[in-house]
């Protein structure tokens, strides 16, 4: 006799995606542990290894939760490329052990699939710079939610309930409201069961029983009050806390929202261009509002539709408070974050709360989608970072090569080679990311805008370094282990020398090639491919304005004919024995088989006889 199929039930199968979807992020942070180190990110990781210990600004005590993994690897004494490593797993476990911990020792399975929504929606350009409080503190508050829900509130619960809210407090501003949402939420689920209404009270059993319930509810209510009022005690504590310990960078914060409140135009048009922002940034998240929004109404939860909409409009206020204006940036996501948390909260719990086998499957399989396709995007913006990194190295590699460890380059020349841009940390990544290498020497690395931001050329000297363009350190503080500067100056990687040679006595010199055993990097428009630059002669190829020294690539069909304009590169660095560098290149529009052809020009002439042909199956 032939047994039935049985399909797996949806407690198995979404236990096994999750799970899936966990190990998908701690892959990627695996695989771009260079690229997430961007902005405050490498700030606070130089800061843990230069002092080895906790480094916690603000009061955010949460910090310390990003900082354990590479202080446990600086103190078993691993190179730079494990801490670096272990410092971007750190990020992606964290939530994953969160997750752990609610699904084992609470039994609430919802919570995994909400913390890789707020780990992939609105998130790209935060994905590379991932050490941000809020990140931490609402990973917290999902595990503070849980035992609230849980319901077991004896003296441990409650003490750890305070110690959560605290490191929640204390790691960003507007933790204050997102507790409050948690809360209202949890009030509304589980609000106070109704008492029987009766006309009269002659039946003594019914009289018993009227007065039972309402003994109950009394218990019911201050069982929940209670922790309502210790979470609000914790928050004034919190805030009085902080008015007395507030940073100049907290200060300024108050103050550029309360002068933007004061002063900033919210018109029609400032609407309009919301609209139009969260449209094109966050489409998903629209998607995830309007299906919460639709099965409220459906089931006919109008307060917890109301507490919906009414925060999605105060947190959507308040982050236009707080950044005024529409500016695709790190920053912006960042601050947008809480907009994330508020929207995908209750649509995680609805997932599991659905009882309807229809619904539940329907919007777990819309949760999936969207965060397979937060994850593609997030690669497809890796491969921007990743190109930023090659680039970094590029230079990195020049550096090495020359005497010193402390070099300037022209921003203009990175800007125009890669699309991320430098950002205020690239002294502190190019520090990091040349330390990976233990044979080679630690450089750092700033821009001609960093150099010359309140003379800060007048500042340096051969004794310290600039760590960012608003600090500069002396060098006998950094960490021997790991960043050993000599004492000297700063060496301008685009010398500002015009090149008076002969070039005709310099074309067997010069060699442009590609080596076929790297691997070419490509996506549907673009070609990253590395090309090496070779200088033989006893004359440097200074890399400034004046010499308008470039890479220039053009594409051949089969037959030899040129088929796109000749596209110009700008060179990083002087050359003086050689440069690798990473160059990205348009495909053809139509696909066939093309010859790329790749030469160095000076002042629009092609002076030199070596090109480099690569045969492509576009």
């Amino acid at each position: 006799m032939l047994k039935t199929l049985k399909l797996p039930d949806f407690k198995s199968v979404s236990n096994i995606i999750t799970h899936t979807l966990f190990a998908t992020l701690l892959l990627f942070s695996i695989f771009y542990y260079k690229e997430r180190i961007f902005a405050d990110t490498s700030y606070y990781l130089f800061k843990v290894i230069d002092h080895k210990h906790f480094w916690i600004e603000h009061n955010r005590f949460i910090l310390v939760f990003s900082q354990l993994f590479p202080l446990i690897s600086i103190f078993a004494g691993l190179p730079i490329k494990y801490i670096l490593l272990f410092y971007s797993i750190g990020h992606a476990l964290f939530q994953y052990i969160i997750f752990l911990i609610c699904r084992n020792l609470y039994k609430q399975t919802w919570t995994g699939i909400l913390l890789i929504l707020l780990q992939t929606v609105g998130i790209l350009i935060a994905y590379f710079g991932p050490m941000y409080e809020l990140f931490y503190g609402a990973g917290l508050l999902i595990l503070f939610t849980v035992i609230l829900y849980d319901g077991k509130f004896n003296f441990i619960n409650l003490l750890l309930m305070i110690f959560l809210a605290l490191l929640i407090f204390t790691s960003h501003q507007y933790t204050y409201f997102l507790m409050i949402f948690v809360l209202l939420f949890h009030f509304e689920t589980y609000k106070p069961i109704r008492v029987i209404k009766s006309k009269t009270l002659t039946d003594i059993a019914e009289y018993k029983q009227i007065t039972i319930l309402k003994f109950f509810k009394i218990q019911y209510l201050w069982k929940y009050l209670k922790v309502y009022l210790l979470m609000f005690i914790t928050l004034i504590c919190v805030m009085i806390f902080k008015k007395y310990t507030a940073s100049e960078y907290e200060i300024g914060k108050t103050q550029a929202f309360i002068n933007n409140l004061k002063y900033a135009n919210y018109d029609f048009n400032y609407i309009k261009s919301l609209i139009n922002f969260l449209f094109e940034l966050y489409k998903e998240l629209l998607v995830i509002i309007f299906i919460t929004l639709g099965y409220y109404i459906i089931k006919k939860q109008f307060l917890s539709s109301v507490i919906y909409i009414f925060f999605l409009i105060f947190i959507i206020s308040m982050l236009n408070i707080s950044n005024y204006g529409f500016e695709h940036t790190r920053y912006q996501e960042c601050v947008y974050f809480p907009l994330i948390f508020i929207s995908c909260y209750p649509f995680s719990r609805i997932i599991f709360g659905e009882n309807n086998p229809f619904f539940r499957n329907a919007f777990f399989s819309i949760a999936v989608f969207i965060i397979v396709l937060r994850l593609f995007f997030i690669s497809y913006e890796g491969k921007k970072f990743s190109n930023r990194v090659n680039v970094m190295q590029n230079i990195i590699q020049q550096c090495q090569t020359l005497k010193g460890n402390k070099f300037v380059i022209s921003i203009e020349k990175i800007d125009a080679v890669e699309n991320v841009g430098t950002n205020w940390s690239y002294p502190i990544e190019s520090m990091l990311i040349s330390s990976i290498n233990p044979s080679q020497k630690a450089v750092t690395i700033c821009t001609d805008e960093d150099i010359n931001y309140e003379q800060n050329f007048n500042k340096l000297t051969p004794q310290n370094y600039m760590f960012r363009k608003w600090d500069i350190y002396n060098i006998s503080t950094l960490n021997n282990k790991y960043f050993k500067f000599a004492q000297t100056n700063y060496t301008f990687l685009n010398s500002n020398i015009e090149m008076n040679y002969d070039f005709n006595l310099l074309n067997d010199y010069i060699e442009i090639k590609y080596d076929s055993n790297l691997k070419i990097v490509e996506n549907n428009s673009e070609i990253y491919l590395p090309v090496t630059i070779s200088n033989n002669s006893d004359f440097p190829l200074y890399s400034n304005k004046k010499n308008d020294l470039q890479i220039c690539y053009k594409w051949e069909n089969a037959e030899n004919k040129v088929v796109s304009a000749i596209c110009k590169i700008p060179i990083l660095t002087d050359i003086y024995k050689s440069l690798e560098q990473n160059i990205t290149i348009k495909k053809p529009a139509i696909k066939g088989n093309y010859i790329l052809i790749i030469e160095l020009m000076y002042n629009n002439s092609d002076l030199f006889n070596s090109k480099c042909r690569i045969n492509f199956n576009i």
